[in-house]
């Protein structure tokens, strides 16, 4: 699907966040924290770990406007 990306885990959360930002009139914004929510620790700091990876490959957008708020993610311009 999307060559760039070797780990099955980075397709797995890319495909679940593009099936996301493709629903119409749906929000073109996510908040990592709203993601996260009913995680455990371990999982959350999976997910908020291909979050990085994801934005470091542009197919992601992440915003933080100070340390320790919420991270917001939008579509980038790879995917």
């Amino acid at each position: 699907m999307y060559a760039c990306l070797k780990d099955l885990l980075d397709c797995l959360v890319l495909k679940e966040l593009k099936s996301h930002f493709e629903i119409p009139g749906g929000p073109q914004v996510e908040s990592l924290n709203y993601l996260t929510a009913g995680m455990n620790r371990r999982g959350a700091a999976l997910l908020f770990y291909q979050t990085c990876v994801l934005a470091t490959r542009d197919f992601v957008k992440v915003k933080q406007n100070a340390p320790y708020e919420d991270i917001l993610m939008t579509r980038g311009p790879k995917m």
